[in-house]
């Protein structure tokens, strides 16, 4: 009733003499149901007491609101009208208010509305569909894809039929040009799926996603960016308990206790809360719904807010915004929560959003002794690649890698267009206008191995079938040569063969002044940590972290990592930065050449040859030990401190293989079949097994 919300009996009195008298109670009740405070009621009241004196004055009646909202609006724009008992800016937003009740009750029609997206290309409205029902996309990452297939349809049109290979990709480098490397791959991969949505269903030619080059990147190349556990604690602390801050409180422990991504926090319902067995279910990407437990404190955090700050508004969704109209929240308003958490608390995250919160969960499970297995559980990762990620955070287990002292105790492009020009030279002396499959096989099988055939083949099948979406007159050739790669056995150094190494600098001529501590630093960093040497070569002074960590950059297949030393390593690198930190030098390369630049790999294998012979290593096979073995070494000592149960063994060969930087897993399994060592140790533990004995 008016009465209740309204207590001015003059404004009452007004209100229901003018054009909005029948339907003023019903508006009241409404605003406060949408959350209105009772103060924010009597003022949007009173304006609209406003409006309607004005309306009675100009002659509109209760069926001519909406007209009498436009020309109110006018006259406020061109009169000035400011007086009292007239509408000003206030009255607007209150009549505006006024009309969306009544058009949500079919008391008036619908404002006339632009037609959407959807409306004006009904492929789009296909291709949503599509997505959904046969990729499981939410509607969010549809949102995204529309604004790019949009401007991809405003561009070329809606005949896809005539879309050339050209077009789209001058399409697509000049959306992505003013962005960055993860925008790019967003925009790939929306016009890509649009292209092989069309070929599927026969509105363009097929496999012309393929004429669309993706943008060079590779899986689990950065380091996680989180916030250490005391973090995350003062995080969720600067929610100190005011009634707007217990919806925060509750949001943010959702987010660090179960690592909920925002987008699951804001479709969180009541329905999804099991309350009397304390789970939850979320549905999270790809449609999948898990059932997770509910913490004690994060169930406490909820019920608060329920019995204490949420307003009585009528959705199924569990949070909702804390302004009037209140409705349910969005992904980017839990992320303005994480901002603003992150702000109070005086705290520079290394994501300013809420996924900052689901690394710091993960790498906080990982330090307290989760698995990786119980961790991608929990964060529901369709690959354990994935989870093993956070391996690099994992400091502990990294540790244990780590070896003592010695005497302490993707592709490159330059590759693929190498490959590439030498097929066109093969192809052109053979007349050859476009890719033919037999010139491809002929000229792949001149390779001296297997393995190199179908390297060869494969680097022209990419070429191909990129071409053959511009013009069908190329052929794709079959993946006619499988063959697996053979890789040499390692050369395992003995403990004192490296000795000899490092102790062979003293025979080195010193051509300037640092050679033999350079040297002699390099070679043991690289035995004792397994770095590559173009690694160990890139270091750079801000590279060496406080506690003895080394932060490794953008090196093979774009990864980065970071490397804990051992104590005595940490100590020897010390000594030699004290003594390299004294010359007056401009370049920050840890390690320099007799120029003070970085120093050459070629010039660091000539001077390694030199210090073997010095060294007297005399090798049984007829391949020498190279720098490189120092790496495959390093991988034997690690895996043969490995525990033998089984949970032990797993944790040990991810540590190793993030360690080392390993692309993937199987390359680190390697090292059981390469070294006779650990084939030995493999066999006799069998043997033990077989026969009922304790490994």
């Amino acid at each position: 009733m008016l009465e209740v919300h309204l207590h001015s009996p003059v404004t009452r009195q007004r209100l229901r003499a003018g054009p909005a008298a029948d339907h003023i109670d019903g508006f009241a009740d409404w605003l406060d149901r949408q959350g209105y405070k009772p103060t924010s009621i009597d003022t949007l009241l009173r304006s609209l007491a406003g409006w309607t004196d004005w309306l009675l004055v100009a002659g509109f009646t209760a069926r001519d609101l909406l007209p009498g909202l436009e020309a109110c609006r006018l006259a406020i724009k061109t009169e000035h009208i400011h007086y009292r008992r007239g509408p000003n800016h206030q009255s607007v937003v209150a009549a505006s208010a006024f009309i969306r009740f009544l058009q949500q009750r079919g008391e008036l029609p619908p404002l006339a509305t632009s037609p959407s997206a959807v409306d004006l290309w009904p492929v789009l409205g296909e291709f949503r569909a599509w997505m959904r029902n046969h990729r499981g996309l939410t509607d969010s990452t549809l949102d995204g894809y529309q604004g790019i297939i949009v401007g991809l349809l405003d561009a070329l049109g809606s005949d896809a039929r005539v879309y050339s290979a050209e077009a789209l990709r001058a399409f697509v480098l000049d959306r992505a040009s003013p962005h960055g490397i993860h925008r790019a791959k967003g925009i790939v991969n929306a016009v890509r799926s649009f292209l092989r949505f069309l070929g599927l269903t026969g509105q363009c030619p097929p496999d012309m996603q393929y004429a669309i080059p993706g943008f060079a990147s590779w899986q689990l190349s950065s380091v996680p960016r989180f916030l250490v556990s005391e973090d995350v604690e003062r995080v969720i602390g600067s929610c100190t308990g005011y009634i707007n801050e217990l919806r925060d409180r509750a949001v943010l422990l959702l987010l660090a206790r179960l690592g909920l991504r925002a987008s699951e926090v804001a479709q969180l319902k009541f329905a999804d809360i099991d309350w009397r067995n304390g789970r939850i279910l979320v549905c999270g990407k790809g449609r999948r719904q898990e059932a997770l437990p509910l913490p004690q404190d994060v169930g406490d955090a909820i019920l608060l807010y329920l019995d204490h700050s949420r307003p009585t508004l009528q959705v199924p969704e569990v949070f909702t915004t804390v302004r009037a109209p209140c409705r349910a929240l969005t992904r980017a308003t839990v992320t303005s929560i994480v901002r603003s958490a992150l702000r109070r608390a005086g705290i520079k995250a290394p994501i300013n959003g809420a996924h900052v919160l689901r690394h710091s969960a993960a790498t906080t499970m990982l330090r307290q002794g989760v698995s990786l297995a119980g961790i991608g559980a929990v964060l529901r990762h369709r690959s354990p690649m994935t989870t093993a990620h956070y391996a690099k955070a994992d400091f502990g287990l990294l540790s244990q890698i780590a070896q003592p002292w010695p005497g302490a105790l993707g592709f490159k492009l330059c590759n693929i267009s190498r490959t590439l020009r030498a097929f066109a030279r093969f192809a052109d002396a053979r007349g050859n206008v476009h890719v033919l499959a037999s010139t491809v096989v002929e000229w792949a099988m001149e390779a001296p191995s297997p393995y190199a055939r179908h390297v060869r083949l494969q680097s022209i099948v990419h070429l191909a079938r990129f071409l053959h979406a511009e013009d069908p007159t190329h052929e794709i050739p079959s993946n006619l040569f499988h063959a697996p790669k053979c890789r040499p056995l390692p050369y395992i150094y003995a403990p004192e063969e490296v000795e000899q190494l490092i102790g062979a600098v003293c025979g080195l001529r010193e051509t300037y002044p640092l050679r033999r501590q350079v040297y002699a630093t390099m070679i043991g960093l690289i035995a004792s940590t397994g770095l590559r040497l173009s690694e160990a070569l890139d270091l750079r002074l801000d590279d060496v972290l406080p506690d003895g960590v080394l932060q490794i950059r953008c090196t093979k297949f774009g990864k980065s990592r970071l490397v804990p030393l051992h104590p005595t390593a940490a100590k020897a690198l010390d000594r030699y930065l004290e003594e390299r930190c004294r010359l007056a030098v401009t370049d920050d390369h840890v390690f320099l050449s007799v120029v003070n630049k970085r120093l050459a790999s070629r010039t660091v294998q000539y001077t390694f040859s030199r210090m073997r012979l010095l060294a007297r290593l005399a090798p049984a096979r007829t391949r020498p030990p190279r720098i490189h073995d120092l790496r495959h070494t390093f991988a034997t000592r690690a895996l043969e401190t490995c525990a033998t149960q089984r949970e032990a063994v797993g944790s040990h060969f991810v540590a190793l293989a993030t360690y080392l930087g390993h692309a993937a897993i199987t390359s680190t399994y390697w090292y059981l079949e390469a070294t006779p060592e650990l084939m030995t140790k493999i066999a006799a533990a069998a043997e033990a097994l077989i026969a009922g004995e304790a490994i």
